[in-house]
């Protein structure tokens, strides 16, 4: 049974409407295994919502 969009990132726990999946993979990285998750942010955005920073991170390690 394959996952849809919304199912996949609400079983993640992401439930901003504006982030689309792109690709999900797990890898092992020194030795432990990661969960991958590519998203897309579907609506413009130039300051951080959370701190009103001029840029949005691109990148985040959990």
């Amino acid at each position: 049974m394959s996952l849809d969009n919304y199912s996949m990132l609400k079983a993640l726990g992401i439930t901003d409407p504006n982030i689309e999946l792109l690709d999900y993979s797990e890898e092992i990285i020194r030795g432990e295994r990661k969960k991958i998750i590519a998203v897309r942010l579907t609506c413009p955005c130039e300051r951080c919502p959370y701190c009103g920073f001029m840029a949005v991170i691109k990148m985040v390690h959990a």
